[in-house]
């Protein structure tokens, strides 16, 4: 029974390696092909966390040490009509303060002590902060946000900082709010600006965007050609792990966003190095039961 039940064994994998085999020849997967084409750009989330507090400038150093393409952080304005790189609208969870930014003056806000994971640092304005990042040589992608209590001028003197440090086409600049968005891209058409989608569905959102962004779980081979029908970037974020990393690395999105920039940076390199037809035909398998 034992010889019966191995030569079944054997004769199932030899069926079904034929049957992969087949099925990468349909589809066009030649194993010649599959190959890592190393468009995909990694984008810190908030920045190196490993170094230092979200969005401080300690976490944006570390990025920029381990040489990842963007680092991702956030801005919103103050109650003065000034900018700084936070992502909440409540110090609650990163000072144990209840206070909101939009009540708060650029001067207190970057008095206050902000903690994360053992580090502590201080809040830094956008203008330093794109300080450091030009003097540490790191790109950034700038989410814009909102709290409900912008000025009127919001939208202006945003866009008077990014002029006055000449990074309008260095960086990128993404947004959940669509007007926000649309208005970038119509005042300044040189400027790449992404929508970002939180869930979508079906086929892809039509909006006057350089790019989309959309989290993992609504990845789809039918989104991604879409996008590029539209010559629109993809982005997919929070990856957190580096099988996913190397999942949308070989579905060739053109960025991830990610909690986890070091091992993304190693996947990367892996790929890289790495191109034996046993990986290939592996790669190929993926690709095509994850579509």
């Amino acid at each position: 029974m034992q010889v019966v039940k191995k030569k079944h064994r054997k004769s199932f994998y030899v069926i079904i390696t034929a049957s992969v085999l087949a099925l990468i020849t349909v589809n066009g997967f030649y194993l010649t092909e599959i190959t890592y084409s190393d468009n995909t750009q990694i984008i810190a989330h908030r920045g190196l966390k490993s170094a230092g507090v979200e969005n401080s400038l300690e976490s944006l150093h570390g990025a920029a040490k381990i040489g990842v393409d963007f680092v991702e952080m956030d801005v919103l304005e103050t109650k003065d009509h000034q900018f700084v790189v936070f992502h909440d609208t409540n110090l609650r969870r990163m000072a144990g303060i209840n206070r909101n930014i939009r009540d708060m003056t650029l001067a207190e806000l970057e008095k206050v002590t902000i903690r994360q994971d053992g580090f502590t640092s201080t809040i830094p304005s956008l203008e330093t902060y794109i300080e450091h990042a030009k003097k540490w040589n790191i790109n950034l992608n700038i989410e814009i946000k909102t709290h409900g209590g912008e000025s009127k001028d919001f939208l202006a003197n945003f866009e008077e900082i990014v002029q006055k440090h000449g990074v309008e086409r260095d960086y990128i600049y993404q947004s959940l709010n669509r007007n926000i968005v649309e208005t970038i891209k119509e005042r300044y058409p040189t400027m790449r600006v992404g929508f970002i989608v939180p869930l979508n569905f079906g086929n892809l959102v039509n909006v006057n965007a350089d790019f989309i962004v959309i989290e993992e779980f609504s990845f789809s081979a039918s989104i991604q050609r879409q996008a590029r029908e539209r010559n629109m970037d993809l982005l997919v974020w929070t990856i957190t792990t580096p099988e996913a990393a190397r999942k949308y690395m070989l579905a060739d999105v053109d960025g991830i966003i990610t909690e986890i920039p070091e091992e993304a940076m190693k996947v990367q390199e892996d790929l890289r190095n790495d191109q034996a037809v046993s990986t290939k035909l592996a790669d190929a398998i993926d690709l095509l039961t994850s579509n």
